[in-house]
């Protein structure tokens, strides 16, 4: 009796987990992001400007998100901006809830240099919040960033 209430109970820990780990991952590929355009980082001598690319999603659908450097400077992703091997998926079950900012089914988030200016989906908006949910619990997530200091909260 008691390994089976042990056992319940360590599923239902692990599904609420489960937004915990993709909220995280989220925010440490933000980071990442974020850091690539502060240090400088070159692609062929030419230095860019890195954001990631996020698009609406259901539970019924397979989400994912991308880094990408803004080739064009036009502070929105375009198809073929994408940092070959850095398109993340969400374990199944999770997904986007919502974007804030929404003026569209996506939400480009680019960090600028030297201060870590952000825009969003090319605007100068003060904040933006990507909230992140599963089907398997009632946990969500939510992370927001800051667009004058770039810090990247999550709650």
């Amino acid at each position: 009796l008691l390994l089976v209430v042990t056992v319940v109970n360590f599923r239902g820990f692990e599904k609420s987990q489960i937004v915990e780990t993709e909220t995280e991952k989220l925010a440490s590929v933000l980071r990442q992001a974020q850091v690539w355009t502060l240090v400088g980082q070159t692609v062929s001598e030419t230095r860019y400007n890195y954001g990631v690319h996020l698009e609406e999603c259901t539970a019924l659908t397979s989400c994912y998100y991308t880094i990408f450097r803004d080739i064009d400077w036009d502070a929105r992703y375009d198809v073929g901006e994408e940092v070959t091997g850095r398109t993340y998926t969400f374990l199944t079950g999770v997904y986007i809830g919502t974007l804030d900012p929404q003026d569209s089914e996506d939400l480009d988030i680019l960090f600028i240099p030297p201060l870590a200016n952000v825009y969003f989906n090319g605007l100068d908006i003060s904040e933006a919040q990507i909230s992140i949910v599963s089907n398997l619990s009632s946990n969500t997530n939510t992370i927001t960033i800051n667009q004058v200091s770039g810090q990247i909260e999550i709650e």
